[in-house]
């Protein structure tokens, strides 16, 4: 389980973990792999000092949300990686608002960098590229919702009994 902070060794590490799970073949060059996930790792870890600026403004953050909500949309087949991408959405809405407040800084700032790297379209593997555009999005994603998923669901539940 990964700890509360979010260093950049740290998320590379959870990268290459995830990428291992999901590995197909287990001869593919590590030496690729470790160089994609440190590229996706400095990058997103610029996203999480974005993510902290953004977070204390939210008429800056609603256009990023925006930007997740319609992408997503696009996105045909949506997949289980990506499938949180509306649940991370909300919970950052509904934390803005001030109506939902029970997650960490750390974790809600991981959020908004996952979704910052998502809308990005010049990421480490620009979107433009057929299908791989969308993988590396979906990597971090699914490294993210890893790290935050009991709040996710935590989230989830607070809305579905807030809702009933």
């Amino acid at each position: 389980m990964p700890t509360e902070n979010m260093s950049e060794e740290k998320f590379e590490l959870m990268l290459v973990d995830q990428c291992e799970k999901e590995e197909a073949d287990p001869k593919e060059d590590r030496r690729n792999l470790r160089g994609l996930t440190k590229k996706i790792a400095k990058k997103f870890m610029g996203y999480m000092e974005q993510a902290k600026e953004l977070l204390k403004d939210d008429s800056k953050i609603e256009p990023i949300l925006l930007k997740a909500d319609q992408k997503i949309r696009m996105i045909p087949k949506l997949g289980s990686k990506l499938a949180y991408i509306p649940d991370m959405t909300l919970m950052i809405r509904s934390y803005m608002l001030g109506e939902y407040r029970d997650i960490s800084f750390a974790k809600l700032t991981a959020i908004v960098a996952a979704l910052l790297y998502f809308v990005s379209p010049l990421d480490v593997i620009p979107d433009f590229i057929p299908v791989a555009g969308i993988m590396d999005d979906a990597l971090v994603a699914s490294v993210v919702v890893g790290f935050c998923n009991a709040d996710i669901k935590k989230y989830m539940d607070w809305l579905k009994n807030k809702n009933d």
